[in-house]
């Protein structure tokens, strides 16, 4: 994953927000609809599930826009006790 964020903040699309946070650059805010979130699925998808099969959990992905989070990805975990 640190290899995604640090490209996108190479890119321009992150900004360091100190410590261990990160948030949207003005420019990739007014473009996330159509360019970042089909490219963040792609580039993530496959690491999103690798960490629900790794430690057996439900793993979701989220997106934060303006005034909201939605949840744009999820792997269910394979046990069968889940909270949804």
């Amino acid at each position: 994953m640190f290899r995604i964020v640090h490209t996108l903040e190479v890119l321009g699309d992150l900004e360091s927000a100190g410590g261990d946070r990160y948030s949207l650059s003005p420019t990739a805010v007014s473009v996330i609809p159509n360019r970042i979130i089909p490219r963040l699925l792609e580039v993530a998808a496959t690491g999103v599930r690798e960490l629900g099969r790794e430690f057996r959990v439900t793993v979701s992905l989220a997106f934060l826009f303006a005034n909201h989070i939605e949840v744009i990805y999820v792997v269910e975990s394979p046990q069968r006790l889940q909270m949804p």
